[in-house]
């Protein structure tokens, strides 16, 4: 889908989204808003995997997810689409939704504030799940009237990425806020490409903590970055990040700052967010980073 999409092959993209109405079919609702014309819904909501006989179940807590926001929010209205998101977690049997909802929010919103986006600029978001960060930027972003896209966020998995599109098309945010399929190590040369150097204000990392420090590093290298950009990553003490943790935080910076918060609707369980001052990468990077090439 990555592929397809980069190349600018919709119709490929359409078979691809025809093969997932078959694989998943509590998403059909997710799926189904991107393909033209009418579209049968299989009759079995049973996915057999040889890998993984609970696969099916996944698509039943996702399709829950689909059909709860999609009865609750109206059309257009972003915060009503964030509210039903924030409802649907308030079930405790929800819990395994994570978004960073709450204080998370308040420090993701100050932080695209501090980015201040111009004209030409744009916000990056890497990892989307099911949209709920993506819909909260894609609004704030719209709130500046600039060209458009201001917001891209990339997704690795399918299913994720249909449902974070149909959340953000329900919020009417997709003229402002971008989902892109890929895999963020291989999508970072198409940010350079789309968009040019130093085109990055502010970037949200919330996708795999181990990698966090190799694709800010890939971000920098590639000159995407703003000078003195903003980073935020979610989630860096759990699951963790802890090769990020320890590159930029292991001694007091005036550059680098933690916060402690708790995790949207469980205040017993503690999360860290990172915030990272950018300054233009040097000579010696570059270097670094052609060693580790070789």
């Amino acid at each position: 889908m990555m592929h397809s999409s980069w190349a600018g092959d919709a119709a490929f993209e359409v078979q691809l989204h025809r093969l997932l109405c078959n694989t998943a079919p509590p998403l059909n609702a997710a799926v189904a808003r991107w393909l033209p014309g009418p579209m049968e819904v299989p009759a079995s909501t049973s996915v057999p995997s040889p890998n993984d006989q609970t696969s099916w179940y996944r698509y039943q807590k996702l399709g829950r997810l689909l059909h709860f926001v999609s009865a609750r929010a109206r059309e257009g209205d972003a915060d009503a689409v964030l509210r039903s998101i924030e409802d649907f977690v308030g079930d405790a049997n929800q819990r395994w939704l994570k978004v960073a909802g709450g204080a998370k929010s308040e420090v993701v919103a100050a932080a695209l504030d501090a980015a201040a986006l111009r004209e030409g600029e744009v916000a990056l978001e890497m990892g989307c799940f099911v949209g709920y960060t993506a819909i909260r930027l894609g609004h704030l972003v719209s709130e500046r009237h600039l060209s458009k896209p201001g917001l891209v966020s990339t997704e690795m998995e399918a299913l994720h990425l249909c449902i974070s599109r149909h959340h953000v098309d329900l919020a009417q945010l997709s003229t402002v806020a971008e989902v892109w399929a890929g895999h963020i190590p291989w999508a970072t040369p198409r940010y350079v490409e789309q968009f040019g150097d130093r085109s990055v204000p502010f970037t949200f990392m919330d996708h795999k903590g181990t990698r966090f420090h190799e694709d800010f590093r890939d971000c920098r290298i590639s000159g995407v970055l703003c000078p003195n950009s903003l980073l935020l990553c979610d989630n860096v003490l759990k699951p963790g990040a802890p090769v990020h943790l320890w590159r930029h935080h292991r001694t007091a910076s005036p550059g680098a700052r933690l916060f402690s918060l708790t995790e949207f609707r469980e205040p017993d369980m503690e999360d860290w967010q990172s915030l990272l001052y950018n300054p233009p990468p040097t000579a010696s990077a570059f270097l670094e980073r052609g060693a580790e090439r070789q």
